[in-house]
Formats: structure tokens, C-alpha cells, sequence
């Protein structure tokens, strides 16, 4: 399990960080300050500028946390870096549509985040969140092709977002052998492959 350390004395960052940390499978230790620090994380989240000493972290990815809505942007930010990403350019976002909402999230073709939706009002809340924070250079969002009004429907929800609308890029993908006995969630990433292929194929 990837391990972050976390720097803050705000004890409400703390708790929303471990509650986010422990849905998406990341292990958090925790720092008061840097005094405590010790240099046995790859990945440090430090919410108060003013108290990072540069100094005592060493070999260590620093990220900036602003404040208790940016928490899961910056631990998926988090976990591709622990995953060795380096660019952060490309997001993929995979979608498999059913009466359960398979999800997943890649960036340079590491996988950051998977999750099964159970209603489409928790779907659309968490797509219009990565669609507002995630700053990759480009967005593809696959969607599978099987329901043609959930198409419609995150057509808006990209649509509605007007200041992020010129990088993101909207693939309706064959849903064929995709979600064939596999979990929703990576019936969602076999989408993002099946895009993936599909691009490689057509840039040949």
C-alpha cells in the first residue's frame, strides 16, 4: 500500500484526509509540523506553506494542499506520483454505464482510481469535481455505448463545464466483451484500453 505523509496542524484536513485516504486504499502518516518529519515517505501533502522547511524534507515529491475540497484531487495527484508518473498530462476517464456506474481514472496511462457508483447523482458530483480540479493538459472521457440517454447525460455534464470544455474530448466506445464477468469498475478500464487501442490504431 502507498504510504503518504501528511503535514498540518489543521485537525480538520486530518480527518478529511483520512477519510478520503481510506476509500481510495492509501496509507497517511501524519506530522504536525516538520519537526517531526522523518524522511520515510516518497509522497509529502503539506498544508501549511509557511511550516515546510525544505531542509528536512528530502527525496520527497512535495504537494501543496489548499484546503478540505481539494483533498481527493491531491491524493489521486498523490498516488500517480507514487506510481513513478512524472508529467501529468493526459486524464482518461473510463465510464460503464448500468444500473451501477462503473468509474475508473487514468493519467499517462497509470491507473489512480477506481470506484463502482450506485446512483447517478454521486456519478455526477465526482465527474463534475475531476472535470474542475484535474489540470492535465488534455481529457478524454470514454463512455460505453450501451445507454444513449446516460450518453446525453454526461454530454451536459461536460457541456456545463464551459471553462475546462476546449481540453476535454468525449469518445463513445463498442462496450463488446468489455464488462463480460468482471466488476463494473474494471469493466470501466477495459473501456479506457479498448480507447486506448482504438487511438493507437487510428494515429498509425
Amino acid at each position: 500500500m502507498l504510504k503518504i505523509g501528511l503535514i498540518t496542524t489543521n485537525f480538520r484536513l486530518v480527518n478529511e484526509v483520512a477519510k478520503q485516504a481510506k476509500n481510495i486504499g492509501v496509507s497517511i502518516r501524519f506530522y504536525g509540523d516538520t519537526t517531526h518529519y522523518h524522511n520515510d515517505t516518497r509522497i509529502v501533502i503539506v498544508a501549511e506553506k509557511n511550516a515546510m522547511n525544505n531542509k528536512i524534507i528530502k527525496n520527497a515529491k512535495i504537494l501543496f494542499l489548499r484546503d478540505v475540497e481539494d483533498v481527493l484531487y491531491t491524493l489521486l495527484k498523490a498516488v500517480y506520483y507514487g506510481k513513478n508518473g512524472s508529467s501529468w498530462d493526459k486524464l482518461i476517464v473510463g465510464i460503464d454505464p448500468g444500473h451501477q456506474i462503473g468509474f475508473a481514472l487514468t493519467v499517462d496511462d497509470i491507473l489512480i482510481y477506481k470506484n463502482i457508483f450506485r446512483d447517478f447523482s454521486t456519478f455526477k458530483y465526482f465527474l463534475e469535481y475531476i472535470l474542475q480540479k484535474f489540470d492535465t493538459k488534455d481529457c478524454f472521457i470514454c463512455i460505453g455505448n450501451k445507454d444513449s440517454s446516460f450518453i446525453a447525460n454526461v454530454k451536459n455534464i461536460v457541456n456545463s463545464n464551459k471553462a475546462c470544455a476546449t481540453r476535454i474530448h468525449l469518445f463513445v466506445i463498442d462496450e463488446t466483451a468489455t464488462s463480460a464477468k468482471v466488476k463494473d469498475d474494471d469493466a470501466a478500464l477495459r473501456i479506457i484500453y479498448k480507447f486506448k487501442e482504438m487511438w493507437r490504431f487510428n494515429r498509425l
